[in-house]
């Protein structure tokens, strides 16, 4: 039941998400034509957090702009300013690239009792339209841990990062404050969450089940009564 009811909030968690880009001040929420906020989505798996990260391809392209990786027009292009679009050849050099990794390596960690988590980051080289996952290693099995996301902060101080984890639980990482405590105990495990489609088709079953057989004994109750008419 409290997987069920887990995966109900998660409904909540993205209306709420949508929400919030709405209740943010035009220049934050609007600062590009997408106007999406960027996501990152919260895991644990033992001492590991694992973190994917998602922006729109305008926001993704403008941390190109800043790193002299891509053109500026690639940025304006997905805001619907032009069509210059970057390359296939441009994205790959982008995502390859050692300045990309450094800047995500150094504006995104997650620190457990005061200690910081070794951290890694996958890049594929379609980052604009998937993104990237992190993936932090603690000491001891996650309970408590401190995020802190500063992503895109040094291009415009009105981007923020929607932290959620498929729970009631969110957090908006911004300038003023871009680091928050996540409790990983709170959320169900994945094989709490992997049981309820199994659950469903299980009731699902029961439920046919029982009408067939409601079905056949009403049938032969009949059948009987004909009988003896």
């Amino acid at each position: 039941m409290d997987t069920w009811w887990s995966m109900m909030r998660w409904g909540a968690v993205a209306i709420a998400s949508f929400a919030a880009a709405l209740l943010l001040p035009a220049s934050a929420a609007f600062a590009h034509a997408a106007g999406t906020v960027p996501q990152a989505r919260l895991s644990a798996d033992g001492p590991r957090v694992l973190v994917d990260w998602w922006a729109a391809g305008d926001d993704v392209a403008e941390i190109g702009v800043g790193l002299d990786l891509l053109p500026e027009e690639a940025s304006l292009a997905f805001q619907g300013v032009g069509d210059a679009y970057p390359t296939a050849e441009q994205e790959t050099r982008f995502a390859r690239s050692a300045e990309l990794r450094a800047y995500l390596l150094a504006n995104m960690g997650v620190t457990q009792d005061g200690e910081p988590c070794d951290a890694t980051v996958f890049v594929p080289d379609e980052v604009i339209a998937e993104g990237v996952r992190y993936e932090f290693t603690c000491r001891r099995p996650v309970e408590q841990v401190a995020v802190r996301i500063t992503l895109l902060h040094d291009r415009d101080e009105q981007y923020r990062t929607y932290s959620i984890d498929g729970t009631v639980w969110s957090e908006m990482h911004t300038v003023d404050r871009p680091e928050h405590v996540w409790d990983a105990t709170l959320v169900p495990t994945t094989r709490e969450a992997d049981g309820l489609p199994l659950l469903v088709a299980g009731i699902g079953l029961v439920v046919v089940g029982g009408g067939v057989v409601l079905w056949w004994t009403r049938a032969s109750v009949g059948n009987r009564s004909g009988d003896r008419q």
